[in-house]
């Protein structure tokens, strides 16, 4: 769909970022691009996951170049887990976002209801 200087564009649901659009990989992404980066257990908590879902859901994310997800070790030897958004994980969030809103724009007031 071509756009006229101050047209603006029209989403459909079809161009959502069905990767995103996920409940717990959308609440994983709108946390990192608040704070770009969150420890793995302190996300379970806020997102109130589980663990292993948690790790799979990153694992997606992560498997698209959306976070980084980093192993690390503290000086008193406990290890810790490490995820942060990546550039294109910014943008594909922004765009995620432009794009829902547009939609939800759209809705006709009458289907609101």
């Amino acid at each position: 769909m071509e756009e006229s200087v101050g047209e603006k564009k029209h989403y459909t649901l079809d161009e959502l970022d069905i990767l995103i659009h996920q409940p717990l990989r959308l609440k994983i992404m709108y946390l990192l691009h608040q704070e770009s980066v969150w420890e793995f257990v302190p996300m379970r908590n806020v997102t109130q996951s589980t663990s292993g879902n948690l790790s799979i859901q990153l694992r997606k994310l992560e498997s698209v170049g959306y976070i980084h997800v980093e192993k690390k070790v503290k000086d008193d030897g406990t290890g810790f887990t490490t995820c942060t958004i990546t550039a294109p994980g910014r943008e594909a969030f922004a765009d995620y976002i432009t794009s829902i809103s547009s939609y939800l724009r759209d809705v006709p007031q009458s289907s609101r209801r």
